[in-house]
């Protein structure tokens, strides 16, 4: 069974949408939804219950702790991230399973909701081409926090998401070390890209790309301004 974790803070206006998403699957296979909510002062926990089997209410929790716990409730044998402002595609968990039949974890694309030719242009160039070459090709482990998919077991050998910068890159990083990494762009989500309204793409980017190299060899300095301190 797949188990889907979600984690959620005063997401009100969009979590709705993410899990009618979740619900919709071209998947005929059991699965579960977990909400693992960081304290919403709003409707948040209200809407999700609508929808999910199981809400974990969990205030004092980093997000790397919020997933953890997430993962350490469920009760699949493959786990599944997406953000509560995300809407995932409908083969999103098909695709996923399919991958993970050849790897142990999978990552997937994330494609702008908001309009702008410009966020869906540096998405694409930053998910589907160098993420899908740097993983399959040059073997650069990787996960994507609001787009991945892996066996519980191996989450549990490497102690989980950790408080690191960046988290899901940690993540990913430490499961290739045991297992094999997979990045499939079918395996799509559409996301929310509120936290680049601040900056523009390329310098996201250009973050993105330095926090994980750093990470990948062996420098781990924080960056004193970065997309992953939102």
């Amino acid at each position: 069974m797949i188990s889907v974790v979600i984690p959620a803070l005063n997401e009100e206006e969009n979590i709705e949408e993410c899990l009618k998403s979740v619900k919709r699957q071209n998947y005929s296979k059991e699965f579960e939804i977990i909400v693992a909510d960081n304290g919403s002062v709003d409707r948040t926990r209200e809407i999700a219950e609508k929808y999910c089997d199981e809400m974990l209410v969990e205030p004092k929790l980093s997000l790397a702790e919020l997933r953890n716990k997430g993962i350490s409730r469920s009760e699949g044998d493959v786990i599944a991230l997406t953000d509560a402002d995300c809407i995932v595609s409908k083969n999103w968990l098909k695709e996923a399973a399919k991958s993970l039949q050849d790897y142990d974890l999978v990552s997937g694309s994330l494609v702008p909701i908001e309009s702008s030719n410009l966020h869906r242009l540096s998405h694409y160039i930053f998910y589907d081409i160098f993420l899908t070459f740097a993983v399959n090709r040059l073997g650069f482990s990787n996960a994507v926090g609001g787009n991945c998919a892996f066996y519980k077991d191996l989450a549990e050998k490497v102690g989980g998401f950790k408080d690191s910068l960046p988290s899901d890159g940690r993540f990913g990083l430490e499961v290739g070390q045991i297992g094999k990494i997979f990045h499939n762009p079918e395996m799509r989500v559409y996301a929310s890209v509120r936290r680049f309204e601040s900056k523009s793409s390329v310098r996201i980017f250009v973050e993105m790309i330095e926090a994980h190299s750093r990470l990948r060899w062996g420098n781990n300095k924080r960056l004193k301004e970065s997309y992953y301190r939102k």
